[in-house]
């Protein structure tokens, strides 16, 4: 049965994501006193009888040896004690990999997730702070959510179906 489904950024949406020195990009926490998990995780719940609920991100820090994959899996524990998930699909890549597909917005993570499971894209969202996300809503044809949590604007003006700056208020754009 074709179900819809919600697919999640990480850092900067399910979690706070670190700005870099030059503001114009961010990065994940590198360690627990950096790890900052937002409190309105908790309102995805209420889509997961409607929606299946992925997330999907990149980590190219795990192979740059920036961040350890144990650090990386200890934040995925975190935010799956709170909200239930289908599943985490992370790409380890460098965005200058030629053989990578999946290093957002390139199309291999959510393609990975469509030939397991039978999804509406026409009813599904793809909620994300950065143009990587919302160019990959796009290429989909999947409704964007602008995750607004800082007053940086890192979609570099993209178009984007809605905007918002909490979880909580996805209630005005999705119903339960």
């Amino acid at each position: 049965m074709t179900k819809p489904a919600i697919f999640l950024d990480r850092d900067g949406v399910l979690n706070k994501a670190i700005p870099k020195n030059n503001l114009k990009k961010t990065r994940p926490p590198y360690n627990i006193s950096e790890l900052k998990i937002y409190k309105d995780l908790k309102f995805i719940n209420q889509y997961k009888n409607k929606y299946l609920i992925f997330i999907i991100t990149n980590q190219p820090d795990i192979k740059k040896g920036l961040q350890t994959k144990k650090f990386n899996n200890f934040i995925n524990m975190q935010i799956k004690k709170i909200i239930k998930v289908n599943g985490i699909y992370t790409c380890e890549c460098l965005e200058i990999d030629k053989e990578c597909y999946c290093y957002k917005p390139k199309p291999g993570l959510i393609k990975k997730i469509l030939s397991r499971y039978d999804i509406s894209l026409k009813e599904s969202y793809l909620i994300g702070d950065t143009w990587r996300d919302i160019k990959l809503a796009n290429y989909f044809k999947i409704k964007s959510i602008h995750m607004m949590r800082s007053n940086i604007d890192y979609t570099l003006g993209m178009n984007t179906n809605y905007r918002i700056k909490t979880l909580k208020s996805l209630k005005s754009i999705i119903d339960v």
